[in-house]
C-alpha cells in the first residue's frame, strides 16, 4: 500500500469521524430542544429537570441522563439514570403518540416517601430499592385498538412483572379521558398475558409470615403445604386443582408464573363485570396459568 493510499484512508477515516461526531452533535441537540420543550410543558404540573441528552446514532435511540422528577413542592422527588426513548411516533394532530417505546433505567426509590409500605420492606430486608420499567405500545387513534407489545416492571432483588395485551374500543384522546370511565365497560379485551417473575420476595414474604406466626420457616411451609393440599383433594373443578397445583409448585420454588387468557372473540369489561361466578369469568377468558 502506497503512501499516498495509505494518507489517502488516513484523511476518509478523519473525515468519517467527524461527520459522525457532528451527526451525533447535532441530533442531541434537536433532541435536548425537543425534550426541553416537553418538560417546560410539565413543569407545571411536577418538578422536573435532567442533567443531558444524548443520541446513538447507531440504535437511533435518545438518552435523558440524571432525571429528576418531584412535586412542585419540592417533596418525593424521585431520581431516574436514563430514560431512554427507543421510539415516538406522533402523528399528525393526535395528541397520544401512535407508537412509543421507552425505557427508565435506574428508578431510584427513596423509602422514605413510601409511607407504610417502608415499614414492611425494611422487614423484609430492603434497604433501597432500584428499579426498572419499559413501556411498549402502539395506538390507532382512528380504529380506537390498544396493543401494549411489552410493559415490564421490577428491581433486581425483588421480582418484575411482564405484561402484553390488545385491546379495543378504546380512546385515548385526552380530550375525552373525562368520559371514559363511562365508556369503560364497552373497551373489548382481547389477548392478554401478564408473567411475574421473583428474585427474592415471594420467600421473604414467607419468611416474615412465619416469623409472624412464630414458626420456622421449614415448620410453616409444611403446615402451607398441608393446607394447600387439602384445597386440592376437595376441589372438583379440573382447571382450579390445577391452577392450586401450580401456585403450589410457586410457592414451594419460586420462579416464574403466567397467567394467560385468549378469549375466543374479544369480550368487553362490562360482560366481564356481569359473569355469573368464577368459573364463567375463567370460561369467557379461556385463563390459563403455567408456572416455570
Amino acid at each position: 500500500m502506497g503512501k499516498k493510499t495509505k494518507a489517502g484512508i488516513g484523511i476518509l477515516i478523519i473525515l468519517l469521524a467527524g461527520a459522525y461526531f457532528g451527526l451525533k452533535a447535532y441530533a442531541a441537540h434537536v433532541a435536548e430542544r425537543n425534550v426541553k420543550r416537553t418538560v417546560d410543558r410539565v413543569n407545571g404540573l411536577v418538578d422536573m429537570d435532567y442533567q443531558r441528552v444524548d443520541v446513538d446514532l447507531f440504535r437511533l435511540d435518545t438518552h435523558i441522563k440524571n432525571v429528576r422528577v418531584g412535586r412542585i413542592d419540592g417533596r418525593q422527588a424521585v431520581k431516574i439514570d436514563d430514560i431512554v426513548i427507543c421510539r415516538f411516533d406522533h402523528q399528525g394532530q393526535a395528541r397520544v403518540p401512535a407508537a412509543l417505546h421507552v425505557r427508565f433505567a435506574g428508578v431510584h426509590v427513596d423509602l422514605e416517601h413510601l409511607g407504610k409500605e417502608a415499614a414492611v420492606l425494611r422487614r423484609l430486608g430492603y434497604s433501597h430499592i432500584k428499579a426498572d420499567t419499559e413501556l411498549d405500545y402502539t395506538y390507532d387513534a382512528a380504529q380506537q385498538t390498544l396493543a401494549v407489545n411489552k410493559f415490564q416492571a421490577g428491581a433486581a432483588e425483588i421480582g418484575d412483572i411482564t405484561m402484553t395485551c390488545q385491546m379495543a374500543n378504546i380512546d385515548l384522546n385526552p380530550e375525552n379521558l373525562a368520559v371514559l370511565l363511562f365508556t369503560f365497560p364497552h373497551i373489548l379485551l382481547d389477548q392478554a398475558r401478564v408473567t411475574y417473575r421473583d428474585h427474592s420476595l415471594v420467600k421473604r414474604l414467607l419468611q416474615l409470615a412465619a416469623q409472624k406466626k412464630g414458626q420456622t420457616y421449614q415448620a410453616f411451609m409444611k403446615d402451607l403445604n398441608a393446607r394447600l393440599n387439602h384445597e386440592i383433594a376437595g376441589q372438583s373443578d379440573p382447571f382450579l386443582k390445577k391452577v392450586i397445583e401450580s401456585f403450589k409448585r410457586f410457592l414451594n420454588h419460586p420462579d416464574a408464573v403466567t397467567i394467560a387468557i385468549s378469549p375466543e372473540k374479544p369480550v368487553s369489561i362490562g360482560r366481564l363485570q356481569e359473569a355469573n361466578g368464577r368459573e364463567e369469568l375463567i370460561k369467557l377468558l379461556n385463563v390459563k396459568a403455567c408456572v416455570n
